[in-house]
């Protein structure tokens, strides 16, 4: 018996998703998550590696332009330069505020291990919140794998199919000539190295962030789960305060604990999300420019991959802004005026102080909302079809 509860158990199942996502960290050289961690060797390959893929696209833009007078590459440039900086801020970030992200782990956890023991309405929540991450994994990782092996597949079609020679992308190396059959192959298994390097490092980091955010439902559902309990005491017990004091100072404190942590995940976000939504930007504007001018045949599957990820992180900021949206109609919708007056004066403290609750912004101009999403697009065509005359 105790073997099943512990396969059923919410916590358990969460543990054994959450051991994954410090696997991959561990493999890109970040895995704050250990209070002993430290920056090791791995980090320093990772960050070589990427600043050396920044000095190639700049040598790859300086041959293209200088040398041989090829405009366009500079768009090929800004679609690809975008993943290195969508990976490196988010090395920076995780590094940087790695206190922070132990902050919110341990929350995370804390809510498993103490919910799992109460009522079958919080083991409800828990069951569904394990569901949602689960699902989010897998989806962020077929994302990121059917995008990474599309965009090796297409140059490869193009030359075993149509006998037509095509990089994934342009991205030099001195000394090598592009023009040869040597030069050409040791380019393009370079490239798709560099695919493959970049779409994992990037679905590793992107497995942290949506694990962190995706846990303020949960936050959220347990803090309804607890003005349930209340109602339930209120419906036989009105206006005594010896029965509902313990169970409001309980739903007061856990609402400062969810103020807390949107508050914290957007501190850690903060500049991921805006170096996330800019790189995008501009990579679809410079892959919607390229698709124009018919130079990169690859461009297509840069720009599907670009937007799905945009969304994606609009989703997550969509999730949070319901989520602060459901705090403050559970605070309004609970029996308060059954609860004695100094009880619904820390009512009314909550329902203000849930009206200012955090939410995902980019660069604090604009919400993280799928709203955002969509007026992000039609700047983007915009843009992209002035430079398109412009070129032409």
């Amino acid at each position: 018996m105790a073997n099943s509860r512990n396969i059923i158990s919410p916590y358990q199942r969460f543990l054994k998703l959450f051991d994954i996502v410090k696997l991959f960290a561990t493999s890109v050289g970040a895995n704050v998550f250990r209070h002993d961690y430290r920056i090791g060797p791995m980090t320093v390959i990772v960050t070589l590696a990427v600043n050396s893929f920044f000095a190639l696209n700049f040598y790859t833009v300086y041959v293209g332009v200088v040398k041989e007078k090829h405009y366009t590459v500079v768009m090929q440039s800004l679609c690809i330069v975008g993943t290195g900086i969508q990976g490196f801020s988010k090395l920076i970030c995780a590094i940087s505020n790695q206190g922070m992200m132990r902050y919110i782990a341990s929350e995370i956890e804390f809510m498993y291990s103490e919910y799992e023991n109460k009522s079958q309405r919080y083991v409800e929540q828990l069951n569904k919140a394990v569901k949602t991450l689960k699902s989010i994994l897998l989806v962020i990782f077929k994302i990121y794998a059917i995008l990474t092996i599309a965009l090796i597949s297409v140059p490869v079609y193009y030359y075993l199919i149509l006998n037509q020679k095509m990089f994934i992308f342009e991205l030099q190396l001195p000394g090598i000539d592009k023009n040869t059959i040597l030069g050409f192959f040791l380019l393009q298994a370079f490239n798709a190295l560099c695919v493959v390097l970049s779409g994992f490092g990037n679905f590793a980091a992107d497995t942290a962030f949506f694990l962190m955010v995706a846990h303020t439902t949960l936050m959220k559902d347990i803090l309804k789960c607890k003005f349930n309990d209340l109602d339930d005491i209120l419906r036989q017990y009105s206006r005594d305060r010896t029965k509902t004091e313990t169970t409001l100072r309980d739903i007061f404190q856990w609402h400062q604990r969810y103020l807390k942590f949107t508050e914290t995940n957007t501190k850690i976000f903060f500049w991921i999300i805006f170096a996330q939504v800019t790189s995008s930007v501009m990579g679809i504007i410079g892959n919607t420019v390229s698709m124009f001018l018919g130079e990169w045949p690859v461009a297509p599957v840069y720009l599907v991959s670009s937007f799905i990820i945009m969304y994606c992180y609009c989703a997550m900021g969509n999730l949070v802004e319901i989520s602060n949206d459901d705090v403050t109609t559970a605070i309004y919708d609970c029996l308060w005026y059954e609860l004695t007056v100094p009880e619904q004066k820390m009512i009314l403290i909550m329902l203000r102080e849930s009206q200012k609750t955090e939410s995902l912004s980019v660069g604090g101009i604009r919400p993280l909302t799928m709203n955002t999403g969509l007026q992000l697009t039609k700047t983007i065509y915009t843009v992209a079809m002035l430079l398109n005359e412009s070129l032409n």
